[in-house]
């Protein structure tokens, strides 16, 4: 996993991220980072943030290398759904519309 610290694009404050792929489609590593060779300003990754779990594309420029030691924390987003949810949507459906 390659993490980092992406600027997110609502409050433009630093947080915890993974990146999930470059436009590029080149190989995911921590060289690019710090690599000035290249077109930065056409160079974007596809991030999702560990403590949120929202997904983001941004340019390169906005992300940095992430401490080690923050890199080592468990990621606080969880996947999770509301099942009970859609049963009560089904059944307000059915006596709803009962012919």
């Amino acid at each position: 996993m390659t993490c980092c610290a992406a600027r997110y694009s609502v409050d433009n404050r630093w947080y915890r991220a993974r990146i999930k792929r470059y436009s590029s489609g080149s190989f995911c590593s921590f060289a690019i980072l710090t690599d000035f060779s290249f077109n930065r300003l056409d160079t974007t990754v596809e991030l999702v943030y560990l403590d949120y779990g929202n997904n983001e594309e941004r340019n390169i420029d906005e992300i940095r290398p992430l401490d080690p030691k923050f890199a080592r924390l468990p990621a606080q987003a969880i996947c999770a759904a509301l099942e009970v949810v859609f049963i009560l949507q089904k059944l307000f459906n059915h006596f709803l519309f009962v012919d």
